[in-house]
């Protein structure tokens, strides 16, 4: 994104400007600011050009000035010391045909100075001191005071969808929410901060607020719990974008910052001399201090057209909702969505630039306060000096382009690709296997090998010998034991060479694999009733439950326990378990489970070893054990140990299928290995331990600049090429296994590593749009989840509000793509709804740590897994 300003106009003043902020009118954009004359307001049109009138009639300067449009009215409040007036400017486009000057009503000992004013419909707060004073604008009269602060007000502002909702924010760092029609407060938070509270915006399309303090700290708080929900260091962000980025280029007509931000500004040495000292600290305060945030939808959808669009693919066709950050050198936009410093711009880089008519580009160097327009189709706003008597109109021009990490690839990056696989590709990968044959006798290594099966005779074979060819015994009688195949007979040897069958999904080739009978619903609505609670375990004493994961076909779920145990359960339509498997075989907690897209096989790993079980037979024993890095062939002569070396103790994170069951995906260390897989059911009675099934190393890539990678995910319900990291360099790294290269790293994803990458792995129910494969989704401690656009690597979303501060909680996308849920410290499951990334509902009910979730695929449900070794389904 790139942000142009540009100045427009300037307006002189009697005194400092930072003492009176000016204001706007949302609907006439007519401009109010502190005269040249001295105790006077100068009215100008929409323009900011043309001089309406003079408002005098104050005994003292100006402090405060807010617009008050009512009843097709548009009236003006100024406030000075002790008094405070209503002007009525006529209606709209009547050009102040009408001015009165009707006094309010002041309490007995005065109103003080008035330090900020605030309006909405037929009401006027204004902070005097540590109070707040709400007028009725009708009356005239003063409807409600309104004290819970120890220290002054600095900004107050009605909250529009919620009705006689007020909040407050003060020097005692604390902010309070109040309801003015029963005068008192609803809810008074502690000390959030440690630097003053400034300013308070309002987001009324995501029912939440932002907070800034004079530190440049943004805190977003939601209306539904008062609960914090993200807090963005502006100046430290912006700090680390300039020192990675090269400024660009400096324009002769205007000035240009795109993303990747600018240079830090240089103050003459008398400005900074007067600045206070923790401007400039060691956390990059170059900016100042904070002055003014202010939310503007983007030339997008409101909130009810979004709301109405269809799941996920509708993010990025909305406009971003953006927000204005106004610091004492600088101006800023952040996405507030994905909470990205999108573009910033210094007041200092203007200096001596000039317009081609020669006027001045900017004259205001440090500000002292700022009147964002609210509505986004004017853009501009209002930069008031600090050290200079003249208040600057600066129109902003926005260009929202998500800028993304170089990509070296030629082709976009999507997750249904369209390329053809390449003649050299890995994916082409065959596994090789020798075919048994009879030893020769020692010494004769020409004579070929003969099969001890064969006839001993010399020419034609004797019928009386008993080696020629018997006709085949019919079958007197044969009960039929395959009901649930439908009387076809189960294969018993699957080969990783072909894959699975697509047809496989949609055909009932097996007895897993089936046709879906229903759809599911994409209106479906969020699920908020608990039907059903299943204990795992029959111990006594419950075993923590770390993760679940629901086979494709939805009627089975595996559950990891921290006894080392893998449990299967069968469920049915309401969560009544009509089965329980358990499989035990690993050293560890399991670490990720997956399941094959036919249902068949369940894959599962520990921190040492990868193990894949099979589900159609009644044998506790794996059918295949991935414990080396390359093969578990029997090593070639001269062949040394460490070239196929087990895995090291701890580093393996996750195992996975991979391309439609062709290929295993294991991350271990800082590299991620692609194995082509051979599966042998068969076992000898007297061997069991001994399995016939086989791997081979195709491809091994790493992770570049990390030292452990945290996270691996990949599609496997279609075919796709993209393989996605994460490591603990907190980077994600994008790899095609086509091309078999690093296509996209992005670095600092998030503030801490991601323990997740959570893919959209759609469901063989449900219809969802191809666009929506190419979102993704990470999840660090507390840092909350984060949405990515795979297409321009970049952020479009976040949801906060969960707790996850010392426990990895998991995450899972919804089939419908509506939804997101996660789990929680506080007991709690939470459901975010993708298009807003607010929380909508909160399930409770849980005795502990809610430590995964999964959607249910065939139905609209969820299950949730929790330290009390209980699952929980809620419809």
């Amino acid at each position: 994104m790139s942000l142009e300003i540009r100045c427009t106009g300037c307006f002189p003043t009697a005194g400092s400007s930072a003492h009176a902020r000016p204001a706007v009118c949302p609907e006439t954009g007519r401009i109010a600011v502190p005269s040249d004359v001295e105790n006077e307001v100068a009215l100008f049109d929409g323009s900011g050009t043309q001089l309406l009138a003079r408002l005098g009639g104050h005994q003292s300067v100006p402090t405060a000035i807010c617009f008050c449009p009512m009843d097709g009215d548009d009236r003006l409040v100024t406030a000075a010391e002790g008094e405070l007036l209503l002007w009525n400017l006529g209606r709209v486009g009547d050009r102040c045909s009408r001015l009165e000057l009707p006094s309010l009503e002041v309490s007995p000992s005065g109103l003080g100075v008035v330090s900020h004013l605030c309006s909405l419909g037929h009401r006027c707060s204004s902070a005097v001191g540590v109070s707040v004073c709400v007028h009725d604008l009708k009356s005239g009269q003063i409807e409600r005071w309104l004290d819970g602060h120890s220290a002054t007000v600095t900004a107050t502002a009605f909250v529009p969808h919620r009705p006689g909702t007020l909040i407050s924010v003060s020097e005692d760092r604390t902010f309070v929410i109040w309801d003015v029609d029963e005068g008192c407060s609803t809810f008074t938070s502690c000390i959030e901060s440690p630097s003053p509270f400034v300013t308070v915006a309002i987001d009324s399309s995501l029912d939440r607020c932002a907070i800034g303090s004079a530190d440049g700290v943004i805190r977003f708080y939601t209306f539904r719990d008062f609960k914090l929900l993200q807090t963005l260091d502006y100046p430290t962000t912006v700090a680390r974008k300039r020192a990675s980025v090269k400024p660009p280029a400096a324009d002769t007509s205007s000035v240009v910052v795109t993303a990747r931000g600018g240079t830090k500004p240089r103050l003459p040495q008398a400005v900074s001399a007067a600045l206070p000292t923790a401007i400039s600290d060691e956390r990059g305060h170059e900016d100042g201090v904070l002055l003014q945030l202010e939310f503007v939808q983007h030339r997008g959808r409101d909130a009810a057209d979004a709301a109405s669009s269809d799941g996920v693919a509708s993010v990025l066709t909305d406009g971003p909702r953006l927000l204005y950050v106004g610091m004492t050198f600088s101006i800023g936009v952040v996405d507030s969505c994905s909470m990205q410093v999108v573009a910033d711009v210094s007041l200092q880089e203007r200096s001596g630039k000039t317009t081609e008519s020669a006027e001045p580009m900017g004259q205001v160097q440090v500000a002292g306060g700022y009147t964002f327009d609210s509505v986004d189709s004017r853009q501009r706003v209002l930069v008031c000096g600090a050290f200079d008597n003249l208040i600057e109109l600066v129109s902003l021009r926005t260009d929202f382009n998500p800028k993304s990490p170089e990509i070296s690839s030629p082709r976009p990056i999507t997750m249904l690709s369209d390329e053809p696989l390449l003649e050299d590709s890995p994916l082409h990968a065959v596994l090789n296997l020798a075919k048994k044959s009879v030893s020769t006798k020692s010494g004769d290594k020409n004579r070929s090998s003969k099969s001890m099966s064969s006839p001993v005779t010399f020419g034609r074979k004797i019928k009386s010998s008993g080696y020629a060819a018997q006709t085949k015994p019919a079958k007197m009688f044969q009960p039929k034991t395959d009901f649930g195949t439908g009387g076809r007979s189960k294969e018993r040897r699957t080969s990783g060479n072909v894959g699975i069958d697509s047809s496989r999904l949609t055909k009932k080739s097996s007895g897993t694999a089936e046709a879906p009978s229903v759809r599911y619903p994409v209106d479906c609505d969020v699920p908020t009733r608990c039907s059903g609670t299943f204990a795992v375990s029959e111990s006594a004493r419950p075993v923590a439950l770390h993760s679940l994961k629901f086979s494709p076909s939805g009627r089975s779920v595996a559950v990891l326990s921290a006894d080392s145990s893998v449990s299967v359960v069968k469920v049915c339509e309401e969560f009544a378990s009509s089965g329980c498997s358990t499989f035990v075989g690993h050293s560890g907690s399991p670490v990720s489970a997956d399941w094959s897209a036919d249902n068949k096989y369940l894959m599962t790993a520990s921190r040492d070893h990868v193990l894949v079980w099979e589900m159609a037979t009644k044998s506790r024993d794996p059918l295949l054990n991935i414990t080396k890095r390359q093969h578990n062939f029997k090593p070639k002569d001269g062949e040394s140990p460490e070239v196929n070396a087990p895995f090291s103790k701890g580093r393996v994170c996750s195992a996975q299928f991979y391309y439609m069951d062709k290929f295993v995906l294991v991350g271990h260390a800082d590299s991620v290995s692609m194995y082509k897989y051979f599966l042998d059911p068969t076992v000898d009675d007297l061997k069991r331990r001994q399995t016939k099934s086989r791997y081979r190393e195709v491809i091994t890539f790493s992770h570049p600049g990390a030292k452990t990678i945290t996270a691996v995910t990949a599609a496997n319900n279609f075919f796709s090429n993209i393989v996605l990291t994460a490591g603990s360099d907190r980077s994600i790294n994008v790899f095609d296994m086509n091309r078999a290269q690093n296509v996209l790293q992005i670095p600092n994803a998030q503030a801490r590593a991601p323990h997740l990458i959570q893919l959209n792995h759609g469901s063989r129910f449900a219809e969802i749009p191809a666009e929506s494969f190419n979102f993704f989704f990470t999840a660090a401690a507390t840092d909350g989840i984060a949405m990515w656009d795979l297409r321009s690597g970049s952020i479009v979303r976040r949801f906060a509000g969960h707790h996850d501060r010392a426990t990895p909680v998991g995450l899972d996308f919804s089939p419908c793509g509506r939804y997101v849920a996660t789990g929680s410290e506080d007991r709690h499951a939470y459901v975010y709804d993708v298009r807003t990334g607010t929380a909508i509902s909160k399930l409770s009910g849980h005795g502990d740590v809610v430590n995964d979730v999964s959607f249910r695929p065939q139905k609209p449900g969820l299950v949730t897994s929790c330290v009390d070794g209980k699952l929980r389904s809620y419809n």
